[in-house]
């Protein structure tokens, strides 16, 4: 495989490993939440860890956890989360009378976010050696670059943009984002 081809499919891996960053970053962005810079490089620290040890491990790796496995876990946690917006956003209101204090995020809700969003590193990780070694490092750094830009243009152009035309429905919108990008991980 030439270089250019090499780093296409480096590239493509990377967008493809990291839609579901991006409708994480619209998610918060649409209830006006700010995803921290330091918040996001540890989402995708913990994605870097993962791919790495996808790419390593190669066909080992398949054998324990199959691509199937990784998807459901990952689509499951994101529409854990987005069930969640929901009910802190809307059913606790009618439910319990208050409101649920969300708040940006912090460490916990970093370091859930980053395992939620790796499971799929790990399986493209795998994937691409499997391709071809030389995308070993072109991979990696793809998948990682491209995962932190995703969250943070999804988490800006939604408080900048979407924020204003969506208004009162913002949290609806974030919450149906996580359940459909945690439901098309289930497939």
């Amino acid at each position: 495989m030439t270089e250019l081809p090499l780093l296409a499919t480096a590239l493509a891996i990377g967008f493809g490993s990291n839609f579901d960053n991006l409708g994480v970053g619209v998610a918060y962005g649409t209830s006006g939440r700010v995803i921290p810079h330091w918040v996001n490089a540890v989402i995708n620290g913990i994605g870097l860890v993962f791919v790495t040890a996808g790419a390593f491990a190669g066909e080992a790796i398949a054998h324990v956890l199959p691509a199937r496995t990784a998807s459901l876990l990952a689509g499951s946690l994101l529409i854990a989360i987005g069930l969640y917006y929901w009910y802190a956003n809307y059913l606790h209101r009618h439910v319990g009378g208050r409101d649920l204090p969300l708040r940006a995020p912090g460490w916990h809700e970093a370091i859930v976010l980053g395992f939620a969003l790796s499971a799929t590193n790990l399986v493209n990780g795998i994937g691409a050696t499997l391709i071809t070694p030389a995308l070993l490092w072109p991979t990696i750094v793809s998948v990682t670059v491209v995962g932190y830009a995703m969250i943070w243009i999804g988490n800006l152009l939604a408080r900048h943009l979407l924020v204003r035309l969506l208004g009162r429905a913002a949290p609806f919108v974030a919450g149906l984002l996580l359940v459909a990008v945690g439901v098309a991980q289930l497939r």
